[in-house]
Order: C-alpha cells, then structure tokens, then sequence
C-alpha cells in the first residue's frame, strides 16, 4: 500500500479531530483503517472532452471498544464543518475536500467496527446553491471571477491554475474578457405587491459547468489547487498556466510538467477502439432582444421639491445634446396640469404630466439648424456575419411638439412641413432624414398630423378652477420595414430642435419622441459544421454552448473585453484563436476546429487496474500494438492496495484546420 495521512480539522476551532477521547491528531494507517478503505475518486468520462472532474474520497475509521455512534459528532449537518486534507508519507497535501454532512453509517453492533466517511471536494454540493449576493446576477463579471466566485462557494480557497483552449486575437487573457451575469437569471417579474416579486436564478454548479465546458477546458483539483487546463493543452507534458489566486486576481504565470509514467496491470485491461470525427456540429442560442429600444431609453425622472411648486425632471442618460440644443422634457399626452397654489396668482403653475419623455429644445432656423441636436449617448453597433448575409431593420419614430401659438389653417397651409427634423445614421451615414436637401427626402419624409387644443376643467381654487390643458400639437411618424443592412457599424439616432421660418415668433420651443422602436430581424442562433472531406466515417459530434461570441449588445450572451485605458473594439468579440495557433475565427469555429484535432485519428481506449497510485496530472505509457502515451480519464485511487482503477485514453492531437478552413456545412 501507500502510505497516507487523514487529517480531520474542524474548522470551527480550527483544530484536528480524533475521537471522544479529544485526541489532536489522528492517523489512518494500515492499523486504524479497514482494508481497501482509503479510495480517492475521480468521476470521469471514457473521452477527453468531460468539462468537470468532480472527486471523493472514501475511508473507513476504526471503533476498537464498541461504543455506539463514536465518530456521530462529525454528523452536524454543516458542509463546510470538517475540512479533511490526505497527505503523503513526507506530509505532503495530496487532496482536499470537506465531510458530507449528512452521510453517516456503522454496523450494529460489534466489540471492533468500521464507520465509514465520505469527503468530497464539493463541487456537487453546488447544485442548489445561488450566488449568496444576488446583485452579482445583474453586474459584469469576467470570465476568472465567475469562476473563482463559483469555486469560493466550495469553501475550498485554493490557488487556480489555467490554462486556456481558446484566446482572443487581441492579446487580452481571459480575466479581462467579461461576461454579463444577467444571462444567468430571467427577467425579474413583478407581483402584485412589488417587494414580493420574483426572479428565478441559475445555479451556481450549472454556471460553472457551463462555463468551464464552453471555455472548452476540464477542472479537478490536486494538491490543494484547482486546475482548469484547456481540452487541447491536456496531451501536453510541459503546460503554461495561468495562477489566480482563490479571489480569482492574476498572480502571474507558472509551468504545469506533467510526468509520463510507465505502468503496469493487474490483469489483462479491456482495449476499445474509438474513431475520429466526421462531422463536428457547433450550436448556440443567441438569445438576441429584437428590439434595440426599451422603455428606459425614452422616460425622464421626476425630481421631486418640497419647495418648488414647478416640477423638474432628470435627463434621460440614454441621450446627450450637441451644440446649441438643450434638454426639454415633454408629457407624452401632451397634458398640462394647471392648478391655482395660492391667492392673488395672475397665471397658474403649469406641470407636466406623467409619463414626460426626453425632448430637445432650442429654436432653429434652416440656416442653423445643422450642428445642433439630440442623440443618442452610446449608438448601437450592428454587427452583419458576412457580405454576403444581411440583417434587416424594422423602425418606427414618432415626433411630437406643442404650441400654443400655432393653427390648423398654418398646418394646412404647410408652414410647419419642414418643423420636425431626424437623422438615422450608420457609420456617420444617412440611412433615413427628412432634411429639405436630401436626395432621399420623399422617401424619408415624415407622416405629418396636427391636433387643436382642449380645456378640462377641474374643482374651484381661489374664486379660479384648476384645469387640465391638452395643448396644440404637430406629429410626424415614419415607419420602415425590412431595411436591409448590409455593412457593419454603429447606429445612431439624432433628433433635431424645432426648424422655424421665422424664429422670433416661437411657435413651437421643443421637440419630444413619443415612441421610437427599431427591431433587428436577423437568424437567433447560432449553427457551424465542421467537416473532414478527407475522412470517409459518419461519426459525428453534437456541442451545444451556452456562452458565444456576439459582437452586438442586444443580448446578455456575448464576450465583452475590459481593460484599463483601453476602448472596446466590437470587431475584437469575433476574432478568436485556438492557443497555439495563428488564426482569427469565429469561436465556434475555434471550438469545432479544437474538437476534432483531440480525436484526429483512430485512437485506443484503456480501462483496467494499473499498479500503483495514478494522479490526474500525469500521462502514462502502455504497450499496444506498440509505445502509447494516454491521458487519464476517470481514476479510483486505493491507497490500501497501492493501485489504481482507471480510463484512459490514446494522446493523440494533431493541429488540424490550420492551413484549409475545411467544409463549412
């Protein structure tokens, strides 16, 4: 056998446990433990491509005087109460996990009896666990935090090791790639009584596996570390690695040497075959929001004075303003409240009604009109796949401003025609305005209506009545649809202050959006197929990511890059390589094109008893049909019988796609 150490440390008192007696240390050694007793355990798969290596470790501690329930008290209940840590004959940490607190068995009843213990390294234990601060759901988070957040919630604070499958061309590692958590959790909907609502959460073990198998990487732990090595860096004997520590925060970058062991068997193991892939399909749900606008981008705020009887209102921060136009907020029914505040008023305060939308003020004429507008303070990008694919644009704008001054003969008469003035633009193009100038102004004209006032009269306040006013106003709607685009780039829409023949006499002051909406029509997911030409097998694989690269913002599924000082270039989301190879792909491609360069040919398949302690961060040598290397798939250590059951496969790679993109299906 080999020898090992049990520590059972309560991490209450921080202090090692023994039995009743309050022994400080205790061994389990040939002489305490029952045979076969001590196995550590690591669940696998018989491929290379298992996402999470989850462990445990099995042992047996001995009763010598009979007593009932003597190892009870590490029963409680707490996952995180009884750290147990298995060391070497030098005191070396090999593992360590925590007791499951709530598996406990023994015989009834003998003088001498085995209780058997089970401690793990509590990846499991995070099915039904949420993220314990729930504000982490709504934020950006990168990649490493993520997943060092996950781990944390083990109660293990272990050092990471990383190795990435896939890197972005820009340089950036993966701690400064982002992600957006609200991905993780759907909309929060509201009840009746709005406190009580709800919002259903992912969990964090889904979260982690999802992550880790997107990233295309395995995670186990091994001498009180967590390592996450890339599925195409695992055949490799010398790995470079990321270290983060248990807080995810770069330490700095470490060699990872993977021995190869040549070992023996017990018996006869069993030798199957595996084929290579054919096909490799890659698939994702992009989760795209068709629409481009939201409630939030039109609304403004109340500012609300004990003071003031006139109310205030925020700017919206979705707008900014440019030259000499202003903020000017306008009720979206065009409903002025009026009321009489105290005696011997002359003229009545006037308030808004809500809602009140973002509006722009600041009378133009059409000498002056252009420099000064409203637009938006972040444009949308639109990202298109390719020239030869497009996406199309539905939109709908809708103007409105208000007078008091203005008539239904003057409108009729055209004077207001050129009043109401926008711009859509794509890469500081025009793809739609109705400037007077413009070649496209018949086309891109607004839909013009005009409504008269009206007085609502309401109760007697000093010997005057309290009124609701719904002011004259002038509209002007356009609708498009099915606007192809066919070139990527930023969208912006400007809005522009009322256009005056005569600016002195102030017809209308402002301008207000009373709806806009812009919706992408445009495929939801995503579909690559990788094919081999030069392979005449059927076989085929199916992988279903959940995190994918967009470049465009209108879905929480997307990689974002951060990095102090430096702006965000959309196009960096779409290029991707796999780590050691020059190229700039799509990820999925990445991901297909990694795939099938793991299994690339004909490989062998290993599963019997190997002598010896086989650990998950060695490769090993057997002899089949001549020399094979293999990495190690599932393992069951015995450390009272030196031995260990395990899966194995042929390390083969080979570096395909680099020169041929292959048959794209």
């Amino acid at each position: 056998m080999k020898q090992v150490r049990i520590r059972i440390i309560d991490m209450d008192t921080n202090i090692l446990v023994a039995d009743i007696d309050s022994q400080l240390e205790f061994e389990t050694i040939e002489n305490q433990a029952a045979r076969s007793s001590i196995k550590l355990s690591y669940d696998g798969s018989d491929d290379k491509y298992q996402s999470i290596m989850a462990s445990s470790l099995v042992f047996d501690l001995l009763v010598r005087d009979g007593v009932d329930g003597k190892f009870f008290h590490l029963y409680t209940g707490a996952e995180d109460r009884y750290r147990v840590d298995l060391t070497d004959e030098n005191d070396e940490l090999l593992w360590r996990g925590y007791l499951l607190p709530d598996q406990y068995s023994e015989p009834y009843k003998s003088p001498t009896l085995f209780v058997s213990m089970t401690a793990t390294d509590c990846l499991g234990i995070l099915r039904g666990k949420e993220f314990v601060d729930y504000s982490y759901y709504s934020q950006e988070k990168s990649v490493i935090d993520v997943i060092s957040t996950c781990l944390k919630a083990t109660g293990l604070s272990q050092d990471i090791l990383f190795s990435p499958a896939i890197m972005p061309t820009n340089g950036y590692a993966w701690h400064e790639i982002y992600l957006d958590c609200k991905m993780y959790a759907d909309e929060y909907k509201k009840s009746d009584v709005e406190f009580l609502g709800s919002q259903k959460k992912d969990q964090i073990y889904d979260i982690l596996e999802r992550l880790i198998h997107d990233i295309g990487c395995k995670l186990y732990t091994w001498k009180g570390r967590w390592y996450i090595i890339g599925i195409n860096q695992q055949h490799k004997e010398l790995i470079e690695c990321y270290k983060y520590d248990s807080s995810g925060v770069f330490i700095g970058m470490e060699n990872l040497n993977k021995p190869v062991e040549n070992r023996r068997f017990y018996a006869d193991p069993d030798i199957s075959v595996v084929s290579p892939w054919k096909t490799v399909e890659v698939s994702a749900d992009l989760a795209e929001q068709n629409d481009l606008f939201k409630k939030g981008y039109l609304e403004c705020e109340k500012i609300y004075s004990p003071i003031e009887a006139m109310d205030s209102w925020k700017v919206n921060p979705n707008w900014r303003f440019v030259g000499d136009a202003s903020f000017s907020p306008v009720p979206k029914d065009g409903k002025y409240i009026a009321k009489w505040t105290h005696p011997g008023q002359v003229i009545p305060d006037f308030n808004k009604s809500s809602p009140v939308h973002i509006g722009v003020g600041g009378i133009r004429n059409e000498g002056n009109v252009v420099g000064s507008y409203m637009e938006l303070k972040n444009p949308i990008w639109v990202q298109v796949p390719s020239v030869w694919l497009y996406k199309y644009l539905d939109f709908e704008l809708e103007l409105v401003a208000y007078s008091r001054l203005s008539s239904k003969d003057r409108f009729e008469n055209n004077e207001f025609g050129y009043t109401l003035r926008y711009e859509v633009l794509l890469n500081n193009e025009v793809l739609w305005g109705n400037f007077p100038n413009s070649n496209n102004y018949l086309r891109d004209a607004l839909e013009l209506r005009y409504a008269d006032d009206s007085i609502e009269w309401k109760e007697q306040v000093y010997y005057n009545k309290n009124f609701i006013e719904t002011r004259k106003r002038l509209t002007g709607k356009i609708e498009k649809e099915r606007y192809s685009i066919s070139k990527s780039g930023w969208l912006q829409v400007r809005i522009y202050p009322p256009v005056l023949v005569n600016p002195m006499e102030r017809t209308f002051e402002e301008v207000g959006i009373q709806e806009i909406k812009m919706k992408i029509i445009a495929k939801k997911d995503y579909e690559l197929k990788l094919i081999r030409p030069d392979l005449r097998y059927s076989t085929k694989m199916n992988i279903e990511l959940y995190h994918i690269d967009n470049a465009q913002d209108n879905t929480d599924k997307r990689f974002i890059f951060k990095r102090e000082g430096m702006q965000e270039q959309k196009s960096w989301r779409e290029s991707w390589k796999r780590s050691g190879v020059n190229e700039s792909r799509r990820f999925g491609y990445c991901y297909a094109a990694m795939t099938h360069s793991i299994q690339p040919g004909v490989h062998v398949k290993v599963d019997g008893t190997a002598l010896g302690i086989v650990s998950p961060n060695e490769l090993l040598e057997f002899k089949w049909r001549g020399s094979k290397k293999f990495i190690p798939t599932r393992l069951e250590m015995d450390f009272s019988e030196g031995r260990t059951e395990i899966t194995m496969c042929e390390n083969v790679y080979e570096e395909l796609f680099t020169t041929t993109g292959g048959i794209l299906g």
